[in-house]
Protein backbone atom coordinates (compact mmCIF):
# COMPACT_ATOMS: atom_id res chain seq x y z
CA UNK A 1 0.00 0.00 0.00
CA UNK A 2 2.91 2.29 0.66
CA UNK A 3 4.05 1.83 -2.89
CA UNK A 4 0.61 2.72 -4.28
CA UNK A 5 0.72 5.86 -2.05
CA UNK A 6 4.08 6.84 -3.39
CA UNK A 7 2.96 6.31 -6.98
CA UNK A 8 -0.15 8.39 -6.76
CA UNK A 9 0.50 10.78 -3.82
CA UNK A 10 2.14 13.69 -5.63
CA UNK A 11 -0.10 13.82 -8.70
CA UNK A 12 -3.22 13.48 -6.62
CA UNK A 13 -1.96 16.01 -4.12
CA UNK A 14 -1.24 18.43 -6.90
CA UNK A 15 -4.69 17.91 -8.38
CA UNK A 16 -6.91 17.58 -5.38
CA UNK A 17 -5.10 19.88 -3.05
CA UNK A 18 -5.69 22.62 -5.54
CA UNK A 19 -9.42 21.96 -5.12
CA UNK A 20 -9.31 22.08 -1.41
CA UNK A 21 -9.08 18.34 -0.66
CA UNK A 22 -6.83 17.10 2.00
CA UNK A 23 -4.37 14.27 1.86
CA UNK A 24 -6.62 12.01 3.91
CA UNK A 25 -9.55 12.46 1.54
CA UNK A 26 -7.35 11.68 -1.46
CA UNK A 27 -6.26 8.44 0.03
CA UNK A 28 -9.88 7.47 0.78
CA UNK A 29 -10.85 8.02 -2.83
CA UNK A 30 -7.89 5.89 -3.99
CA UNK A 31 -8.89 2.95 -1.75
CA UNK A 32 -12.48 3.17 -2.97
CA UNK A 33 -11.30 2.89 -6.58
CA UNK A 34 -9.28 -0.24 -5.75
CA UNK A 35 -12.31 -1.85 -4.10
CA UNK A 36 -14.54 -1.22 -7.10
CA UNK A 37 -11.95 -2.62 -9.46
CA UNK A 38 -11.59 -5.82 -7.40
CA UNK A 39 -15.36 -6.43 -7.54
CA UNK A 40 -15.87 -5.46 -11.17
CA UNK A 41 -13.14 -7.76 -12.64
CA UNK A 42 -14.74 -11.08 -11.45
CA UNK A 43 -18.12 -9.95 -12.75
CA UNK A 44 -16.57 -9.25 -16.10
CA UNK A 45 -14.80 -12.67 -16.09
CA UNK A 46 -18.10 -14.41 -15.24
CA UNK A 47 -19.87 -12.55 -18.01
CA UNK A 48 -17.12 -13.53 -20.39
CA UNK A 49 -17.47 -17.16 -19.29
CA UNK A 50 -21.20 -17.07 -19.83
CA UNK A 51 -20.63 -15.61 -23.26
CA UNK A 52 -18.21 -18.52 -24.04
CA UNK A 53 -20.79 -21.11 -22.98
CA UNK A 54 -23.43 -19.41 -25.07
CA UNK A 55 -21.06 -19.44 -28.03
CA UNK A 56 -20.24 -23.16 -27.33
CA UNK A 57 -23.95 -24.03 -27.57
CA UNK A 58 -24.67 -24.97 -31.21
CA UNK A 59 -27.33 -22.83 -32.77
CA UNK A 60 -28.76 -25.91 -34.59
CA UNK A 61 -29.69 -27.78 -31.40
CA UNK A 62 -33.37 -28.62 -31.99
CA UNK A 63 -35.94 -27.52 -29.46
CA UNK A 64 -37.26 -31.07 -29.15
CA UNK A 65 -33.82 -32.59 -28.62
CA UNK A 66 -34.79 -33.91 -25.20
CA UNK A 67 -38.12 -35.36 -26.30
CA UNK A 68 -38.32 -39.09 -25.62
CA UNK A 69 -35.51 -39.13 -23.08
CA UNK A 70 -35.85 -40.92 -19.80
CA UNK A 71 -34.41 -39.83 -16.48
CA UNK A 72 -30.89 -39.73 -15.19
CA UNK A 73 -29.98 -43.16 -13.81
CA UNK A 74 -26.92 -44.72 -12.18
CA UNK A 75 -25.98 -47.45 -9.76
CA UNK A 76 -26.96 -47.24 -6.10
CA UNK A 77 -23.52 -46.00 -5.09
CA UNK A 78 -21.57 -43.24 -6.81
CA UNK A 79 -17.81 -42.94 -6.39
CA UNK A 80 -14.94 -41.24 -8.12
CA UNK A 81 -13.12 -43.18 -10.87
CA UNK A 82 -16.12 -45.51 -11.11
CA UNK A 83 -17.10 -47.88 -13.93
CA UNK A 84 -20.76 -48.72 -14.29
CA UNK A 85 -22.19 -51.28 -16.75
CA UNK A 86 -25.85 -50.67 -17.60
CA UNK A 87 -27.93 -53.22 -19.53
CA UNK A 88 -31.39 -53.32 -21.07
CA UNK A 89 -33.15 -55.72 -23.46
CA UNK A 90 -36.14 -54.99 -25.68
CA UNK A 91 -38.21 -56.88 -28.24
CA UNK A 92 -39.17 -56.22 -31.87
CA UNK A 93 -42.42 -58.11 -32.62
CA UNK A 94 -42.21 -61.03 -35.07
CA UNK A 95 -42.92 -60.04 -38.64
CA UNK A 96 -42.59 -56.34 -37.88
CA UNK A 97 -40.57 -54.05 -40.13
CA UNK A 98 -38.70 -51.10 -38.65
CA UNK A 99 -39.16 -47.91 -40.62
CA UNK A 100 -37.17 -45.64 -38.27
CA UNK A 101 -35.20 -46.07 -35.06
CA UNK A 102 -33.38 -43.20 -33.35
CA UNK A 103 -31.49 -43.42 -30.06
CA UNK A 104 -30.32 -40.34 -28.08
CA UNK A 105 -28.04 -40.53 -25.08
CA UNK A 106 -25.27 -39.01 -23.02
CA UNK A 107 -23.32 -39.98 -19.89
CA UNK A 108 -21.53 -37.99 -17.23
CA UNK A 109 -18.57 -38.36 -17.81
CA UNK A 110 -17.86 -40.88 -20.63
CA UNK A 111 -19.29 -44.03 -22.16
CA UNK A 112 -19.08 -46.83 -24.71
CA UNK A 113 -22.36 -47.85 -26.33
CA UNK A 114 -23.16 -51.37 -27.62
CA UNK A 115 -26.11 -52.80 -29.56
CA UNK A 116 -26.28 -56.61 -29.65
CA UNK A 117 -22.58 -56.78 -28.80
CA UNK A 118 -21.55 -54.36 -31.57
CA UNK A 119 -19.92 -51.14 -30.39
CA UNK A 120 -21.62 -48.21 -32.07
CA UNK A 121 -20.09 -45.19 -30.37
CA UNK A 122 -18.19 -43.49 -27.58
CA UNK A 123 -18.57 -40.18 -25.86
CA UNK A 124 -16.71 -38.05 -23.32
CA UNK A 125 -18.76 -34.83 -23.25
CA UNK A 126 -21.79 -35.07 -21.00
CA UNK A 127 -23.05 -31.67 -22.13
CA UNK A 128 -23.56 -33.03 -25.68
CA UNK A 129 -26.50 -35.25 -26.66
CA UNK A 130 -25.66 -37.82 -29.35
CA UNK A 131 -28.25 -39.29 -31.69
CA UNK A 132 -27.68 -42.70 -33.33
CA UNK A 133 -29.71 -43.94 -36.31
CA UNK A 134 -29.99 -47.74 -35.85
CA UNK A 135 -32.90 -48.33 -38.24
CA UNK A 136 -31.09 -50.89 -40.39
CA UNK A 137 -29.75 -52.80 -37.38
CA UNK A 138 -33.09 -53.76 -35.85
CA UNK A 139 -34.84 -56.93 -36.99
CA UNK A 140 -37.64 -58.94 -35.35
CA UNK A 141 -36.44 -60.56 -32.15
CA UNK A 142 -34.69 -59.66 -28.90
CA UNK A 143 -32.07 -56.93 -28.88
CA UNK A 144 -29.68 -55.73 -26.17
CA UNK A 145 -28.57 -52.22 -25.22
CA UNK A 146 -25.38 -52.05 -23.13
CA UNK A 147 -23.49 -48.99 -21.89
CA UNK A 148 -20.14 -49.08 -20.15
CA UNK A 149 -20.01 -45.72 -18.35
CA UNK A 150 -17.20 -44.03 -16.45
CA UNK A 151 -17.43 -41.40 -13.76
CA UNK A 152 -14.35 -39.27 -13.17
CA UNK A 153 -15.47 -37.46 -9.99
CA UNK A 154 -18.52 -36.06 -8.19
CA UNK A 155 -21.94 -36.87 -9.68
CA UNK A 156 -22.55 -39.41 -12.46
CA UNK A 157 -25.52 -40.40 -14.57
CA UNK A 158 -26.90 -41.82 -17.83
CA UNK A 159 -29.83 -40.44 -19.77
CA UNK A 160 -31.15 -42.23 -22.86
CA UNK A 161 -34.15 -42.51 -25.12
CA UNK A 162 -34.89 -44.89 -27.99
CA UNK A 163 -37.87 -44.50 -30.31
CA UNK A 164 -38.62 -47.30 -32.78
CA UNK A 165 -41.28 -46.65 -35.40
CA UNK A 166 -42.69 -49.71 -37.13
CA UNK A 167 -44.08 -49.81 -40.64
CA UNK A 168 -47.59 -50.63 -39.34
CA UNK A 169 -47.68 -47.45 -37.23
CA UNK A 170 -46.76 -48.95 -33.88
CA UNK A 171 -44.10 -47.27 -31.76
CA UNK A 172 -41.71 -48.86 -29.28
CA UNK A 173 -39.97 -46.61 -26.74
CA UNK A 174 -37.07 -47.53 -24.48
CA UNK A 175 -36.05 -44.94 -21.91
CA UNK A 176 -33.51 -44.76 -19.11
CA UNK A 177 -35.50 -45.77 -16.01
CA UNK A 178 -35.50 -48.30 -13.20
CA UNK A 179 -36.01 -51.18 -15.69
CA UNK A 180 -32.32 -51.02 -16.57
CA UNK A 181 -29.95 -53.46 -14.87
CA UNK A 182 -26.52 -52.83 -13.35
CA UNK A 183 -24.01 -55.51 -14.40
CA UNK A 184 -21.29 -56.33 -11.85
CA UNK A 185 -17.88 -55.18 -13.01
CA UNK A 186 -16.38 -58.64 -12.60
CA UNK A 187 -18.69 -60.03 -15.29
CA UNK A 188 -17.78 -59.70 -18.98
CA UNK A 189 -19.72 -60.28 -22.16
CA UNK A 190 -22.94 -58.80 -20.87
CA UNK A 191 -23.37 -56.86 -24.11
CA UNK A 192 -24.00 -60.17 -25.92
CA UNK A 193 -26.55 -61.60 -23.46
CA UNK A 194 -30.26 -61.58 -24.29
CA UNK A 195 -31.48 -62.10 -20.73
CA UNK A 196 -30.49 -60.45 -17.45
CA UNK A 197 -28.99 -62.50 -14.66
CA UNK A 198 -30.80 -62.80 -11.37
CA UNK A 199 -27.97 -61.10 -9.44
CA UNK A 200 -28.04 -57.93 -11.55
CA UNK A 201 -29.62 -55.11 -9.51
CA UNK A 202 -31.88 -52.52 -11.03
CA UNK A 203 -30.69 -49.02 -11.82
CA UNK A 204 -31.39 -46.08 -9.51
CA UNK A 205 -33.23 -42.99 -10.74
CA UNK A 206 -31.27 -39.97 -9.58
CA UNK A 207 -33.22 -37.43 -7.55
CA UNK A 208 -32.60 -33.75 -7.01
CA UNK A 209 -29.94 -34.25 -4.37
CA UNK A 210 -28.12 -36.84 -6.56
CA UNK A 211 -28.13 -34.64 -9.62
CA UNK A 212 -25.45 -32.20 -10.55
CA UNK A 213 -26.42 -28.52 -10.61
CA UNK A 214 -24.35 -28.22 -13.77
CA UNK A 215 -26.53 -30.69 -15.77
CA UNK A 216 -28.57 -29.10 -18.48
CA UNK A 217 -32.29 -29.00 -17.86
CA UNK A 218 -33.91 -27.51 -20.94
CA UNK A 219 -31.57 -28.43 -23.78
CA UNK A 220 -28.08 -29.85 -24.21
CA UNK A 221 -25.25 -27.56 -25.14
CA UNK A 222 -24.60 -29.56 -28.29
CA UNK A 223 -26.45 -32.09 -30.41
CA UNK A 224 -24.40 -34.62 -32.39
CA UNK A 225 -25.98 -36.70 -35.14
CA UNK A 226 -24.20 -39.90 -36.13
CA UNK A 227 -24.63 -41.23 -39.66
CA UNK A 228 -26.93 -44.19 -40.13
CA UNK A 229 -25.39 -47.54 -39.25
CA UNK A 230 -25.48 -50.39 -41.73
CA UNK A 231 -25.45 -54.09 -40.94
CA UNK A 232 -22.01 -55.61 -40.91
CA UNK A 233 -21.44 -57.48 -44.16
CA UNK A 234 -19.38 -60.48 -43.19
CA UNK A 235 -17.32 -61.89 -46.09
CA UNK A 236 -17.88 -65.47 -47.07
CA UNK A 237 -14.58 -66.62 -45.59
CA UNK A 238 -15.43 -64.98 -42.23
CA UNK A 239 -18.85 -66.57 -41.80
CA UNK A 240 -19.36 -69.29 -39.25
CA UNK A 241 -20.76 -71.91 -41.63
CA UNK A 242 -17.75 -71.42 -43.90
CA UNK A 243 -15.39 -72.00 -40.97
CA UNK A 244 -17.32 -75.15 -40.03
CA UNK A 245 -17.28 -76.38 -43.62
CA UNK A 246 -13.58 -75.60 -43.97
CA UNK A 247 -12.77 -77.34 -40.69
CA UNK A 248 -14.85 -80.34 -41.77
CA UNK A 249 -13.13 -80.45 -45.12
CA UNK A 250 -9.70 -80.22 -43.50
CA UNK A 251 -10.63 -82.92 -41.02
CA UNK A 252 -11.91 -85.12 -43.82
CA UNK A 253 -8.78 -84.48 -45.86
CA UNK A 254 -6.67 -85.36 -42.83
CA UNK A 255 -8.59 -88.60 -42.31
CA UNK A 256 -8.28 -89.49 -45.99
CA UNK A 257 -4.56 -88.70 -45.89
CA UNK A 258 -4.11 -90.88 -42.82
CA UNK A 259 -6.10 -93.65 -44.48
CA UNK A 260 -4.05 -93.40 -47.68
CA UNK A 261 -0.85 -93.36 -45.67
CA UNK A 262 -1.98 -96.46 -43.79
CA UNK A 263 -2.84 -98.14 -47.07
CA UNK A 264 0.54 -97.13 -48.46
CA UNK A 265 2.32 -98.50 -45.41
CA UNK A 266 0.45 -101.80 -45.66
CA UNK A 267 0.99 -102.01 -49.42
CA UNK A 268 4.69 -101.29 -49.16
CA UNK A 269 4.98 -103.79 -46.34
CA UNK A 270 3.29 -106.39 -48.51
CA UNK A 271 5.58 -105.52 -51.41
CA UNK A 272 8.57 -105.79 -49.15
CA UNK A 273 7.50 -109.23 -48.01
CA UNK A 274 6.76 -110.17 -51.62
CA UNK A 275 10.26 -109.11 -52.66
CA UNK A 276 11.73 -111.24 -49.90
CA UNK A 277 9.64 -114.20 -51.07
CA UNK A 278 10.65 -113.66 -54.69
CA UNK A 279 14.30 -113.58 -53.67
CA UNK A 280 13.84 -116.75 -51.64
CA UNK A 281 12.11 -118.55 -54.53
CA UNK A 282 14.84 -117.51 -56.98
CA UNK A 283 17.54 -118.64 -54.57
CA UNK A 284 15.85 -121.99 -53.86
CA UNK A 285 15.28 -122.70 -57.54
CA UNK A 286 18.89 -121.91 -58.35
CA UNK A 287 20.36 -123.87 -55.46
CA UNK A 288 18.04 -126.88 -55.65
CA UNK A 289 16.53 -127.33 -59.11
CA UNK A 290 19.53 -125.87 -60.92
CA UNK A 291 21.93 -128.14 -59.07
CA UNK A 292 19.79 -131.21 -59.81
CA UNK A 293 19.55 -130.39 -63.52
CA UNK A 294 23.27 -129.74 -63.77
CA UNK A 295 23.90 -133.10 -62.08
CA UNK A 296 21.61 -134.83 -64.60
CA UNK A 297 23.46 -133.20 -67.49
CA UNK A 298 26.82 -134.37 -66.12
CA UNK A 299 25.50 -137.90 -65.56
CA UNK A 300 24.11 -138.00 -69.07
CA UNK A 301 27.41 -136.88 -70.52
CA UNK A 302 29.25 -139.57 -68.51
CA UNK A 303 26.81 -142.24 -69.70
CA UNK A 304 27.12 -140.93 -73.24
CA UNK A 305 30.89 -141.30 -73.15
CA UNK A 306 30.60 -144.98 -72.28
CA UNK A 307 28.58 -145.77 -75.42
CA UNK A 308 29.89 -146.37 -78.93
CA UNK A 309 30.05 -143.34 -81.18
CA UNK A 310 27.28 -144.36 -83.55
CA UNK A 311 25.06 -146.28 -81.19
CA UNK A 312 21.38 -145.51 -80.77
CA UNK A 313 21.77 -145.13 -77.01
CA UNK A 314 24.46 -142.46 -77.44
CA UNK A 315 22.22 -140.45 -79.71
CA UNK A 316 19.35 -140.66 -77.25
CA UNK A 317 21.57 -139.60 -74.40
CA UNK A 318 22.80 -136.65 -76.47
CA UNK A 319 19.21 -135.57 -77.08
CA UNK A 320 18.45 -135.84 -73.38
CA UNK A 321 21.50 -133.73 -72.47
CA UNK A 322 20.57 -131.04 -75.00
CA UNK A 323 17.04 -130.94 -73.61
CA UNK A 324 18.37 -130.56 -70.10
CA UNK A 325 20.61 -127.71 -71.20
CA UNK A 326 17.57 -126.04 -72.76
CA UNK A 327 15.70 -126.43 -69.49
CA UNK A 328 18.62 -124.83 -67.67
CA UNK A 329 18.52 -121.89 -70.07
CA UNK A 330 14.76 -121.45 -69.65
CA UNK A 331 15.12 -121.70 -65.88
CA UNK A 332 17.78 -118.98 -66.04
CA UNK A 333 15.25 -116.62 -67.64
CA UNK A 334 12.67 -117.48 -65.00
CA UNK A 335 15.17 -116.73 -62.24
CA UNK A 336 16.07 -113.42 -63.85
CA UNK A 337 12.39 -112.44 -64.06
CA UNK A 338 11.55 -113.51 -60.49
CA UNK A 339 14.52 -111.88 -58.78
CA UNK A 340 13.42 -108.38 -57.53
CA UNK A 341 16.96 -107.04 -57.90
CA UNK A 342 16.40 -107.01 -61.66
CA UNK A 343 13.34 -104.71 -61.57
CA UNK A 344 15.30 -101.77 -62.97
CA UNK A 345 15.66 -100.26 -66.42
CA UNK A 346 19.43 -100.49 -66.34
CA UNK A 347 19.37 -104.23 -65.52
CA UNK A 348 16.81 -104.89 -68.25
CA UNK A 349 18.94 -103.14 -70.88
CA UNK A 350 22.01 -105.10 -69.82
CA UNK A 351 20.13 -108.39 -69.92
CA UNK A 352 18.59 -107.65 -73.34
CA UNK A 353 21.96 -106.78 -74.86
CA UNK A 354 23.56 -109.91 -73.41
CA UNK A 355 20.70 -112.04 -74.69
CA UNK A 356 20.94 -110.64 -78.25
CA UNK A 357 24.69 -111.23 -78.39
CA UNK A 358 24.39 -114.76 -77.01
CA UNK A 359 21.49 -115.60 -79.32
CA UNK A 360 23.28 -114.43 -82.49
CA UNK A 361 26.77 -115.65 -81.70
CA UNK A 362 26.25 -119.00 -83.47
CA UNK A 363 24.77 -117.38 -86.58
CA UNK A 364 26.30 -115.49 -89.47
CA UNK A 365 24.62 -112.28 -88.29
CA UNK A 366 26.84 -109.72 -86.63
CA UNK A 367 25.16 -108.04 -83.64
CA UNK A 368 25.63 -104.29 -83.18
CA UNK A 369 24.47 -102.54 -80.02
CA UNK A 370 23.50 -98.86 -79.72
CA UNK A 371 22.47 -98.21 -76.12
CA UNK A 372 22.04 -95.07 -74.03
CA UNK A 373 25.21 -94.52 -72.04
CA UNK A 374 23.82 -93.85 -68.57
CA UNK A 375 20.22 -94.98 -68.22
CA UNK A 376 18.39 -93.44 -65.25
CA UNK A 377 17.70 -95.62 -62.20
CA UNK A 378 14.02 -96.08 -62.99
CA UNK A 379 11.84 -98.95 -61.90
CA UNK A 380 10.83 -101.36 -64.66
CA UNK A 381 8.17 -103.73 -63.40
CA UNK A 382 7.92 -107.39 -64.25
CA UNK A 383 4.86 -107.24 -66.57
CA UNK A 384 6.54 -104.59 -68.75
CA UNK A 385 9.86 -106.43 -68.76
CA UNK A 386 8.16 -109.67 -69.67
CA UNK A 387 6.12 -108.21 -72.57
CA UNK A 388 9.05 -106.28 -74.03
CA UNK A 389 11.47 -109.18 -73.65
CA UNK A 390 9.14 -111.59 -75.44
CA UNK A 391 8.54 -109.30 -78.43
CA UNK A 392 12.28 -108.55 -78.78
CA UNK A 393 13.05 -112.28 -78.65
CA UNK A 394 10.42 -112.86 -81.35
CA UNK A 395 11.94 -110.14 -83.54
CA UNK A 396 15.45 -111.60 -83.10
CA UNK A 397 14.17 -115.07 -83.88
CA UNK A 398 12.43 -113.85 -87.06
CA UNK A 399 15.57 -112.04 -88.17
CA UNK A 400 17.72 -115.13 -87.60
CA UNK A 401 15.31 -117.39 -89.50
CA UNK A 402 14.02 -115.34 -92.40
CA UNK A 403 16.08 -112.18 -92.97
CA UNK A 404 19.25 -113.69 -94.46
CA UNK A 405 21.02 -110.61 -93.04
CA UNK A 406 24.68 -110.12 -92.27
CA UNK A 407 24.21 -107.44 -89.61
CA UNK A 408 21.58 -106.67 -86.99
CA UNK A 409 21.42 -103.49 -84.93
CA UNK A 410 19.78 -103.35 -81.53
CA UNK A 411 19.02 -99.77 -80.39
CA UNK A 412 17.72 -98.97 -76.92
CA UNK A 413 17.03 -95.38 -75.92
CA UNK A 414 14.50 -93.15 -74.18
CA UNK A 415 12.20 -90.78 -76.05
CA UNK A 416 10.58 -88.57 -73.44
CA UNK A 417 8.64 -90.83 -71.08
CA UNK A 418 8.88 -93.83 -73.40
CA UNK A 419 11.45 -96.59 -73.80
CA UNK A 420 12.15 -97.38 -77.45
CA UNK A 421 13.76 -100.65 -78.62
CA UNK A 422 14.61 -101.00 -82.31
CA UNK A 423 15.62 -104.28 -84.01
CA UNK A 424 16.93 -103.49 -87.51
CA UNK A 425 18.65 -105.80 -90.00
CA UNK A 426 20.08 -105.42 -93.50
CA UNK A 427 18.44 -108.56 -94.83
CA UNK A 428 16.17 -109.18 -97.77
CA UNK A 429 13.06 -107.76 -96.17
CA UNK A 430 9.55 -108.69 -97.17
CA UNK A 431 6.23 -107.32 -98.34
CA UNK A 432 3.93 -106.65 -95.37
CA UNK A 433 0.83 -107.15 -97.52
CA UNK A 434 1.91 -110.67 -98.43
CA UNK A 435 3.25 -111.69 -95.01
CA UNK A 436 1.64 -114.57 -93.14
CA UNK A 437 1.22 -113.47 -89.51
CA UNK A 438 0.39 -117.00 -88.38
CA UNK A 439 3.89 -118.17 -89.37
CA UNK A 440 6.26 -115.40 -88.31
CA UNK A 441 4.41 -114.22 -85.22
CA UNK A 442 3.68 -110.65 -86.38
CA UNK A 443 0.25 -110.82 -84.78
CA UNK A 444 1.80 -111.65 -81.42
CA UNK A 445 4.10 -108.61 -81.65
CA UNK A 446 1.24 -106.14 -82.08
CA UNK A 447 -1.01 -107.90 -79.56
CA UNK A 448 1.57 -108.04 -76.76
CA UNK A 449 2.55 -104.38 -77.15
CA UNK A 450 -1.08 -103.29 -77.19
CA UNK A 451 -1.77 -105.22 -73.99
CA UNK A 452 1.25 -103.60 -72.32
CA UNK A 453 0.14 -100.11 -73.39
CA UNK A 454 2.87 -99.71 -76.01
CA UNK A 455 3.19 -99.57 -79.78
CA UNK A 456 4.81 -101.67 -82.47
CA UNK A 457 5.86 -100.38 -85.90
CA UNK A 458 7.35 -102.47 -88.69
CA UNK A 459 9.08 -100.82 -91.66
CA UNK A 460 10.23 -103.09 -94.46
CA UNK A 461 10.19 -103.70 -98.18
CA UNK A 462 11.75 -106.37 -100.37
CA UNK A 463 15.52 -105.95 -100.64
CA UNK A 464 15.73 -103.13 -98.09
CA UNK A 465 15.89 -104.98 -94.78
CA UNK A 466 13.45 -104.80 -91.91
CA UNK A 467 13.07 -102.39 -89.02
CA UNK A 468 10.90 -103.28 -85.99
CA UNK A 469 10.36 -100.56 -83.39
CA UNK A 470 8.81 -101.12 -79.96
CA UNK A 471 7.86 -98.21 -77.70
CA UNK A 472 6.60 -98.63 -74.15
CA UNK A 473 5.70 -95.93 -71.59
CA UNK A 474 7.90 -95.80 -68.49
CA UNK A 475 6.33 -95.50 -65.08
CA UNK A 476 8.97 -92.94 -64.09
CA UNK A 477 9.11 -94.14 -60.50
CA UNK A 478 12.52 -94.07 -58.84
CA UNK A 479 14.07 -97.32 -57.84
CA UNK A 480 14.25 -96.42 -54.15
CA UNK A 481 10.94 -95.74 -52.50
CA UNK A 482 10.65 -92.68 -50.27
CA UNK A 483 9.13 -94.50 -47.30
CA UNK A 484 10.89 -97.82 -46.97
CA UNK A 485 13.92 -96.98 -49.10
CA UNK A 486 13.39 -100.28 -50.89
CA UNK A 487 12.57 -101.07 -54.53
CA UNK A 488 8.86 -101.28 -55.24
CA UNK A 489 7.91 -104.89 -55.89
CA UNK A 490 6.17 -106.52 -58.81
CA UNK A 491 4.10 -109.62 -58.43
CA UNK A 492 5.40 -112.59 -60.38
CA UNK A 493 3.18 -113.88 -63.11
CA UNK A 494 2.81 -117.63 -63.24
CA UNK A 495 1.85 -117.57 -66.90
CA UNK A 496 4.98 -115.61 -67.78
CA UNK A 497 7.14 -118.12 -65.91
CA UNK A 498 5.58 -121.02 -67.74
CA UNK A 499 5.89 -119.25 -71.08
CA UNK A 500 9.53 -118.37 -70.50
CA UNK A 501 10.28 -121.89 -69.26
CA UNK A 502 8.85 -123.22 -72.50
CA UNK A 503 11.04 -120.97 -74.65
CA UNK A 504 13.23 -122.90 -77.11
CA UNK A 505 16.38 -120.82 -76.69
CA UNK A 506 19.36 -122.45 -75.00
CA UNK A 507 21.45 -120.61 -72.45
CA UNK A 508 24.83 -121.76 -71.23
CA UNK A 509 25.27 -119.57 -68.18
CA UNK A 510 23.10 -118.95 -65.18
CA UNK A 511 22.30 -115.38 -63.91
CA UNK A 512 20.92 -114.65 -60.43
Amino acid sequence: MTSFSRLFSWPLRAQFCAGGFGIFKCRMIFFLALFLAANLFPSARAAETNNDLSRWRMIDVPRDATNGLGRWIWSAQTTDKQFCQLWRAFEIPPGAKVSRALLKMTVDNGYRFFLDGRELGQGTEWRALTQYDITLLLTPGTHTLAVIAFNDFLQAGLILGLRVELADGRVIEVKSDESWRIVPNDESGSEFKKQAAANWPTAKILGARDSSPMWWTDRPLDFVTVAQFKPVEIPLWHQGWFHVALASFCGLALLVSLWLMAQLIVQNKEHQLLNLERSRIARDIHDDVGTRLTKLVLQGEVAQSTQPANSQVRRQLDTICEGLRGVLGAMDEVLWAVNPRHDTLENFIAYLCDYAQTFLQNTKIQCRLEVEADPPPLNFDLPLRRSLLLVVKEALNNAAKYSDASQLTLRIYRNGQKLVVVVEDNGKGFDMSQARPDRNGLTNLFQRMTEAGGECQITTRPGAGCRVEFSLPLSGRPVRHWFFNRPPPSEPNAHSMEHQAAAPENRESSRN
